[in-house]
């Protein structure tokens, strides 16, 4: 066990992760010992297929599905978030806005629509709207302090894996929800490696996630949304 504080190099990830100390599920064996999933200092996570959206901010205008599909097809850039098939069919070929007149409110559960994005026709991200995404894997460890990045490849198409939340905890068990936002449309793919995961080692005694989270269990699974309004819960019943 290494002393101290610092960051795991790739090796080092190798053999926590062979020792049990990171668990990261599903994990490509012959990609972790080629190298391709490990970086010199951290290991490559990849994007799940189901996005979320806050449906009080958003507003919907209806479409041809087939011209929608077309249109994409041909490379026309306006304006498809999702050419995915579920989502065609539910809603005739919809596309998602942000809507300027309503708000989030952090005290409230914020309802949210959830969407899979097909894996040829990818999903596109607009400018102005938050996206909740998520990782394939699901990660935990009880040793280390996870902490998320997104890929320099990502970031230069000016596209933000997470707002803020890059920090896990020791004991958190599940994928990780994204907030992504992008400067420009952009498209992406399910599957494709979109972010990074560093190991930083702890200095002191570690108080374990598990016990503690709002976000365990099935609020680990998928893009969650925001749990904030818990704190205003906690705070009436302790008064």
């Amino acid at each position: 066990m290494i002393e101290g504080g610092g960051i795991l190099t790739g090796p080092e990830i190798r053999r926590a992760l062979f020792a049990g100390d990171i668990v990261i599920e599903p994990m490509d064996e012959e990609n972790l010992q080629d190298g391709t999933l490990v970086n010199p200092a951290s290991y490559d996570l990849t994007l799940g297929n189901k996005v979320a959206v806050y449906s009080n901010v958003m507003q919907v205008v209806f479409g041809n599905a087939i011209q929608a599909r077309q249109a994409y097809k041909d490379g026309v850039p306006e304006p498809l978030d999702s050419v995915i098939y579920d989502a065609v069919v539910r809603s005739k070929g919809s596309c998602l806005y942000a809507h300027n007149e309503r708000w989030l409110d952090s005290k409230r559960k914020n309802s949210t629509w959830e969407f899979t994005i097909d894996k040829e026709a990818g999903w596109l991200l607009k400018p102005g709207i938050g996206y909740l995404m998520h990782t394939v894997e699901r990660v935990t460890t009880d040793r280390y302090i996870p902490v998320l990045d997104g890929k320099s490849s990502i970031g230069r198409l000016f596209v933000t894996a997470h707002v803020t939340a890059g920090y896990g905890d020791p004991g958190f068990d599940g994928q990780y929800t994204l907030e992504v936002v992008s400067t420009h449309p952009v498209v992406v793919y399910p599957g494709m490696r979109f972010c990074q995961m560093r190991f930083h080692t702890a200095v002191g005694e570690v108080l374990n996630y598990k016990h503690r989270g709002h976000y365990t269990g099935q609020a680990s699974m998928g893009p969650v949304p925001s749990m904030s309004w818990r704190q205003f819960e906690e705070q009436n019943g302790k008064g």
